[in-house]
């Protein structure tokens, strides 16, 4: 199997976009990070049709987008995701992960707690290495959270147990 036919198949974020991430999660010089994101969001373009009834890569885009400080795309971005994906309960639940992820990283903090209230006990599908997961553990220890670590209503989620899920 060839580079580009692993990532293709593999479901989570490609190279060039967990690249991109480290250079954030680093802390890297805003250049280095900028020129990072920049080239994962033309890798993901790339990397399947935006029309795809199944891409995942909208949500990626709109992770990127986020990062790069385009709230208004981002945003926009989750919202069309979402809305392709509403027939699959799991593809739907994780694009608003995705969503819950923009919120959290734009500013949108209100938004970003209500749905990780509500994200955290729907299910959702976990065998895949986004860094969008919703479970008390990624919420917890994955840095694309840190923005929000402070904010009491996000403390109070992380000191409840992890709740059932409601189906």
């Amino acid at each position: 199997m060839t580079a580009e036919q692993f990532e293709s198949w593999l479901p989570a974020h490609t190279k060039a976009t967990n690249e991109a991430l480290l250079a954030v999660a680093r802390g890297a010089d805003r250049a280095t990070v900028e020129n990072a994101l920049v080239a994962a969001r033309a890798k993901v373009e790339q990397w399947r049709p935006i029309d795809d009834d199944i891409s995942t890569n909208i949500g990626e885009l709109a992770l990127i987008d986020a990062f790069l400080g385009r709230k208004e795309e981002a945003i926009a971005e989750c919202r069309r995701h979402m809305e392709q994906v509403k027939r699959d309960i799991f593809m739907r639940n994780q694009a608003a992960a995705h969503l819950a992820l923009v919120y959290a990283r734009t500013g949108e903090t209100d938004k970003a707690i209500n749905l990780i209230e509500n994200l955290r006990t729907v299910p959702m599908e976990l065998n895949n290495w986004l860094v969008t997961a919703i479970t008390l553990a990624d919420l917890k220890w994955r840095w694309v959270w840190d923005p929000r670590r402070k904010d009491p209503r996000f403390q109070k989620i992380l000191a409840r147990p992890e709740p059932k899920t409601i189906y």
